[in-house]
Order: C-alpha cells, then sequence, then structure tokens
C-alpha cells in the first residue's frame, strides 16, 4: 500500500488583498496560494505540510468569517478521499480508499480499477495480467520437447512430461530416428536365416531379412547341415544314421548271413541280411548231414556212418562189407532164412552208443552228487537214461527228450525221479511217436575200462562218430554231441547250462538224461563207448555179448553184473590194499603214504618262495580307481611306483582246505564292491620291512582272495588230480595250488614313498591262523630285494 502523510489543515491562513465570501475566486486563489507556499515550504513533502512550514505560525483567518476546513483551506470541502492506483493506469482500487486534502503519491480520486494489480486492465483466465489465457499442451512421452499432436491438454501451465509445443513426428521414440522395424534408435532390418531342422543353426544357403528371431529363424549360419537337426549325416546320407551297415550274404534265402560273405552296405537289399548266423550258407534248411547233402538226413549213409560207402546189414542183422572189416554172413545151406555163421546169434543183433557220466560232481558240489547216469542209443532207435549213484541229491535236473524245436518229452523237472525210476527205456512207435517204459531192469554196462574218456570241461561239448546211424525223428545221425552237463545233443546246438523246460529254443534234437550243471572239470569223468555185437561168445559165454575181461583180468559188464575193476584198490591196484582214510586220502597198500592220525585231517598251506622270487619286477601305474584305495592295494591316485609279485600258495597237507561258499555274515567273507565278488580276508597279507632298520614299514597290503584249484602241486598228494574248488565253492585239495600272478590287481605293494635301500619283501598265508592247519611255521616266505630307483635287484639274506 502506499504510504503518504494525511495532513488535515486547520490553521488560519493569512490572505493578503483577500476579497469576501462573495469574491470566491480570490479565496480559491488563497487557498491555491495556501496549498502552493505550503508545498514550497515543506521542500516538496506534500501539500498540507508545506502549508504549515511557509506560513511559519498561525495561518491569518479567512475572510468573511468563514473557517478554513481541515485542509486549511477557507471554506474548502475538507479533505477528499483517494483510490491507491499500484498498477499506475490512472485508475483506483476501490477497496482501499484513503481520506487526504491533496492526493498521495500513486493514488488517484476515482475507484474505477476493476484490475487493481494490473495496468493494461486484461487478466486473462489464468489470473496474468495481460496474460495469453489457458495454452494448448502437448504429451511429451519421449521427452525430446516435442510434443503429440494426437494427444493435448488447455491448461495455464504445462503439467510435468508435457510440451507447450507439438509436431513431434514419432511420439515414442525421443531421438525421432525409429528403424524400419519400430525400434527407436534400432539398426533396422538385419539378415537371418531359415533353421528347418529346429538345430538352432541356420541355414547358410537361406538368409532372409527380418527384424526379430521367430520360430524357424536364427541369427547365424552355422548349420553345416541343415536338414539334420543332430548334424551327424552319417555317409550312407541319414540324418543320425549308423553309417554304412555290415551286411551278409543270404545265398539261401533263409534269412541267415553267409559270415564268409560280408559286406558295408547303406541298406540292406534282397540276398543281404544282418546276421552273421547262418552254420550252412547253401543249405536253407539248415541240416546238411554228415554227407554233406542239405536236407538229405543222413540217407546216402551205410551203416557203418559212411557217405556212399558200401557196408550194409547181413543176414545176421550185422553191419558188414565196405569199410567194416568184417564179411557179410550169407550162406545159409540150411534155409532158414539165417545165415549158417549166425545160426546160434542172437536175432537182430544191434550196435549201441554208450555215454557214461562217471561219478561226476554237480558245480554246487555242497549239496549235490557227485552224480554216475548213462545215456545209451541204441542201432534200432530206441534209447535209454540208467540212474547208478544219484545221492546226496539236491539237483533241480531236467530229464527228457526233444524231437524237434515245437516237440518234446519233459518227464521231470525240479524233482528227484530219478531216484525213483533208475531206468527211462523210450522205443519210437509205427506212427512216430515214442513210448517209455519205467520198468525195465537195470542193464549197467560199466564202460570205464573200454570207453574213451572225453576229458571234458565245466560247459563243454565234444563231437563222437556212431560207427553207424542212430535213427530219431524220421531222420537218421552218424555223429552226435555230449555235453558236460548231461545231454546228448542229436541236432544243433547245447543249450545253456542252466537246465529249463522242454522244448528249448536252443537247440533242435536232443536227449536229456540229466540236463544240470555240471562239472567234470572238478572230478569224475565222462566215458563214450559203441559196441558193436559179433556171432562170438563174449567172456562171460553169451553170443554177442558185451561182458569183458578188465585189467585185473576179470569178466565184468555186459550181463556178468559185475564193474570193471571192482578189485582194484584206491592206488589202481588189483587186489591192492590202498584205501581212503578219514580224511580223503588214498593211502597204505602200495600209495608210499601212511593214513593220517586221528585229529591231524588239517590242511597245511606254504608260500612257494622260488615263485615268489621269479616274479618280483618293479613296474608303474596311473591310479584313477578309488577302489584300489578303498582295498588297500595304493595309497593315492595318480602315478603310484609299485613292487609287483605273483603270489602262489599250496596245500601239503593230508586234508583239503574247505572253506565253502561265500555268504554275508560269515568272519572273513568279504563282498568287494569294486570288484563284485566276495573275497576271503584273512587268506594272505603283505608286508615290506626295512632290513637295516628290521622295521615293518605301514605301507603293506593285507589282501582279499578267491581261494581256489590252479593246478596240482604235488601229483602223489594228488593223484586223481584237483577236486576242482571254485568261486562259489571256495578251497585247495590237498596236494594242489592257488596261484596269482603278478598281473592281477593289487598283486603288488604301493612303494611310491619308500627310499631307496634294500628290504624283506614278505608273503604270509593265514596270518592271522584262523584256519586250522597241520603246522602254521612254514606260512611265510621272505625273498631280500634292493630298490635302486627303477631297479630291483634279489639279495642273498
Amino acid at each position: 500500500m502506499l504510504r503518504s502523510a494525511i495532513v488535515l489543515v486547520t490553521a488560519a491562513v493569512a490572505l493578503a488583498g483577500c476579497v469576501t465570501d462573495s469574491e470566491g475566486g480570490a479565496d480559491d486563489a488563497a487557498v491555491q496560494a495556501d496549498g502552493a507556499a505550503g508545498a514550497g515550504g515543506q521542500g516538496g513533502q506534500g501539500g498540507a505540510g508545506g502549508g504549515q512550514g511557509g506560513a511559519g505560525g498561525e495561518a491569518p483567518d479567512c475572510p468573511g468569517g468563514r473557517e478554513r476546513d481541515a485542509c486549511g483551506v477557507c471554506g474548502g470541502p475538507g479533505p477528499r478521499t483517494f483510490y491507491p492506483d499500484v498498477d499506475g493506469d490512472g485508475l483506483g482500487d476501490g477497496r482501499l480508499p484513503v481520506a487526504a486534502c491533496t492526493a498521495p503519491e500513486r493514488y488517484v480520486d476515482n475507484d474505477a480499477d476493476d484490475e487493481p494489480e494490473c495496468a493494461t486492465n486484461d487478466t486473462d483466465d489464468c489470473g496474468v495480467c495481460g496474460g495469453p489465457g489457458r495454452q494448448t499442451w502437448y504429451l511429451d512421452a519421449d521427452g525430446d520437447g516435442l510434443g503429440d499432436d494426437l494427444i493435448s491438454l488447455e491448461a495455464c501451465d504445462g503439467p510435468v512430461g508435457y510440451a507447450d509445443v507439438g509436431g513431434d513426428p514419432e511420439p515414442a521414440c525421443a531421438t525421432n530416428d525409429t528403424d524400419d522395424c519400430g525400434t527407436c534408435g534400432g539398426d533396422g532390418s538385419r539378415t537371418l536365416y531359415t533353421d528347418a531342422d529346429g538345430d538352432g543353426l541356420g541355414d547358410p544357403a537361406s538368409p532372409v531379412e527380418g527384424c526379430e528371431v521367430v520360430d524357424g529363424l536364427v541369427d547365424n549360419a552355422d548349420d553345416l547341415e541343415p536338414d539334420c537337426a543332430t548334424n551327424d549325416t552319417d555317409e550312407c546320407e541319414v540324418c543320425g544314421g549308423p553309417g554304412r551297415l555290415m551286411a551278409w550274404a543270404d545265398g539261401d534265402g533263409d534269412g541267415l548271413g553267409d559270415p564268409a560273405q560280408v559286406i558295408d552296405v547303406c541298406f540292406l537289399i534282397d540276398g543281404l541280411v544282418d546276421n552273421a548266423d547262418d552254420p550252412e550258407p547253401d543249405c536253407a534248411t539248415n541240416d546238411t548231414d554228415d554227407c554233406g547233402v542239405c536236407g538229405g538226413g543222413n540217407a546216402a549213409m551205410d551203416c557203418a556212418g559212411v557217405c556212399d560207402g558200401e557196408a550194409s546189414e547181413d543176414g545176421c542183422g550185422v553191419c558188414s562189407g565196405g569199410g567194416t572189416g568184417i564179411e557179410p554172413a550169407v550162406a545159409d545151406e540150411d534155409g532158414d532164412g539165417i545165415p549158417d555163421a549166425c545160426d546160434d546169434c542172437p536175432i537182430a543183433l544191434q550196435s549201441m552208443l554208450i555215454v557214461q557220466w562217471q561219478a561226476v560232481p554237480h558245480y554246487d558240489r555242497a549239496s549235490n552228487g557227485p552224480y554216475t547216469f548213462q545215456a545209451i542209443l541204441y542201432q534200432n532207435g530206441d534209447f535209454r537214461f540208467q540212474y547208478r549213484e544219484m545221492e546226496p541229491f539236491n539237483a533241480s535236473a531236467t530229464v527228457g527228450y526233444q524231437l524237434d524245436p515245437d516237440t518234446a518229452n519233459l518227464i521231470a523237472r525240479d524233482n528227484d525221479f530219478v531216484l525213483d525210476h533208475p531206468v527211462v527205456h523210450v522205443h519210437p512207435r509205427e506212427d512216430g511217436r515214442y513210448e517209455a517204459d519205467y520198468a525195465q531192469p537195470l542193464d549197467w554196462f560199466d564202460i570205464q575200462d573200454v570207453g574213451q574218456p572225453l576229458n571234458l570241461g565245466d560247459d563243454a561239448t565234444r563231437d563222437v562218430d556212431l560207427g553207424f546211424l542212430f535213427p530219431f525223428h524220421g531222420a537218421n545221425y552218424g555223429r552226435v554231441t555230449i555235453s558236460s552237463n548231461g545231454m546228448v545233443i542229436i541236432d544243433g546246438n547245447a543249450p545253456d547250462f542252466r537246465n529249463g523246460a522242454l522244448p528249448t529254443a536252443s537247440t533242435r534234437a536232443m536227449l536229456a538224461p540229466f540236463w544240470d550243471d555240471l562239472n567234470p572239470a572238478a572230478g569224475g569223468q565222462v566215458y563214450w563207448y559203441v559196441a558193436t555185437p559179433a556171432c562170438e561168445e563174449d567172456c562171460a559165454g553169451r553170443l554177442g555179448g558185451f561182458a569183458f575181461e578188465d585189467a585185473c583180468g576179470l569178466c565184468v559188464g555186459g550181463d556178468t553184473g559185475r564193474a570193471p575193476s571192482e578189485n582194484v584198490d584206491c592206488n589202481g591196484d588189483c587186489d591192492g590194499e590202498a584205501f581212503i582214510d578219514d580224511c580223503g586220502q588214498c593211502v597204505g597198500g602200495n600209495t608210499g603214504h601212511q593214513p593220517a592220525a586221528a585229529g591231524d585231517c588239517r590242511p597245511d598251506l606254504i608260500v612257494d618262495q622260488a615263485y615268489l622270487a621269479a616274479t618280483a619286477i618293479i613296474d608303474y601305474l596311473n591310479v584313477d580307481d578309488e577302489c584300489l584305495i578303498e582295498e588297500r592295494c595304493v595309497h593315492g591316485l595318480g602315478r603310484r611306483k609299485l613292487l609287483r609279485f605273483g603270489t602262489r600258495i599250496a596245500n601239503i597237507g593230508p586234508a583239503d582246505l574247505q572253506l565253502g561258499r561265500p555268504q554275508e555274515g560269515v568272519d572273513h567273507w568279504i563282498w568287494s564292491q569294486c570288484h563284485n565278488h566276495f573275497h576271503y580276508e584273512a587268506y594272505a597279507a603283505y608286508d615290506l620291512a626295512n632290513v637295516e632298520t628290521g622295521e615293518v614299514l605301514p605301507i603293506g597290503a593285507k589282501s582279499g582272495f578267491s581261494v581256489i584249484d590252479i593246478g596240482v602241486w604235488d601229483a602223489d598228494l594228488a593223484p586223481n588230480g584237483c577236486r576242482g574248488y571254485n568261486g562259489n565253492n571256495q578251497g585247495i585239495t590237498s596236494g594242489c595250488q592257488d596261484t596269482y600272478s603278478r598281473n592281477l590287481q593289487c598283486q603288488w605293494i604301493d612303494i611310491t614313498d619308500v627310499e631307496d635301500g634294500t628290504y624283506d619283501m614278505i608273503v604270509t598265508t593265514n596270518p592271522e591262523q584262523q584256519i586250522p592247519e597241520v603246522s602254521y611255521e612254514n606260512n611265510a616266505a621272505t625273498v631280500r630285494v634292493r630298490i635302486t630307483g627303477d631297479q630291483l635287484e634279489l639279495v642273498q639274506p
């Protein structure tokens, strides 16, 4: 507000030569003169003050007796109303009237100002004097100072995010350079590549301009095989294919390939197959007979089993002539239809094959056998199973016969049928069927002295020639295959050692007197013998009989009822005095061995020192198998320095070492997770002792073993060889040995951190004396060695 001194003039004004009231003009002039003088007296500070200052004292009275007004004007109206003119437009603000004798500075005598704060009196609708009023504002979403013409509003002030100008060509792009892909400041479209196989790699031959990667497009041109997702098209142009295949010619069209005709191809075509299983590439039925005729059934074979031979049965039913060396009997002077030379012979004498499993043990010896039984094949097509020694019996054998892959007669399986039926005689009928007779008497013809030993190992087979034709299921066979597992294979391959039901797809035709897991390598023998009767008496006086004199001169076999070598002792002496003692050893007589004393039926283990010395070497091994650390074979991973050696442990005691079947929960049997089989932990220990200090270094391995028969050590103690202890029934036969070659795992001592010097290498069997023995004094062997870098030298103690 304008501040001014408002003075009400009350002093009398002396007006020289003033006129009366009627001379108002003079009064007015005097008033004006007072005012002027007052103004001059105040030095311009104000009209009223000036009057007082100009008079310098009391003003003279007004003429005509008139009074002075408050402003000191004779007969004046007094103070007037003035209004502030803040905006200087000559119009006063009627809201703030002021009474004064004269107008204060910046006051006027009117209240006509409608807009006291706006000199131009044109305040806009935004309250701005002379302002433009409300404006149009445009949304500036991208902050580039330009607004979007399409989005605007009217406002006095610009809202946040709005600009006062429009014209933004790209409201969403601050740089106003959106590319052809709609990306602000983008690089525009780019070259993409089709990915037809969906492997994430683009086909360089199929570029496409595009803005972004979508299904079927990628941003690289790295696909070397655009039509193969796995990028491993083989040489036959097949994506992920196996490449060229091994194919075999199938010349006979039986679906089986000739192993001698192999070719690499991309695809199989007619005449090629993917197997090499054809045993007879030139025979579609794969039944070429012994004369080389496909499906011939040995029709071209004579009675002696000779292809295109000239032997034939004479009137006595004897195969003669040809290559038999037997003159056919033909003269028949009495005209009875039987040659004179055979008048006294039994009619229809026939040859037969006898196969004898003699005291053959079961693979699981703990509770089975050994077993003695026979299979007999007669020239007329009959066959017979005979059982003589079958206990102790705990087998699961299959008994029966198979005619072809689809036809069989399962007589017994998983039971003790053979204990109640010692004879099974099977006869082919005229209608082609077979009938079995279980009531015939046992006709045991022991062939141990006359038969040929087959010396079969475990799960082994051997072919034998019959010397006659055996008719079976419509075909004639001059050769059969004998299996150690109690089978005679007539046609095809031997089945697995695990017996099963019949028929079995693994063979075509066979006889199974006792199909089970037998092991003649562990004891006993399998013999075969072809008996050919003749028109002469045997030693028992029977024409065409099979009795004979054994090695002791006794008439045995045939129908004598006596077995060969019945009077032979265990040492093989006729009428000898040797016998099996309580330890199971042949002693007395001519054996040179005395019976073991009572309580001495124990094994006696020794370590072969010569073998230990001969096999010791220094070797290195890169170890990355933590199992070797777990089993204490090495002391760390990486390159290890090893003292390798072989271990041979023999049993020189009068009794077998019998550890039996490994099993959980029994002391010293430990299951090796690394080797997946049992070890006998307390069998042997390996140590290394410093000769100079006598200290046994804490590096020796105490190894686990499988204890088995490897070979004979002392033939006098094991005259019949080793019994065949194995992983399932562990032990060492008296007189036999178990060998661990230096090439086996853990057959070493880890000497990586051992200094050069002289050491005693000590191998001890039964170190904890957990196995009862005749003596423990001979259980260790020591070899002294000098280690110098990579060199090993044997040193005499």
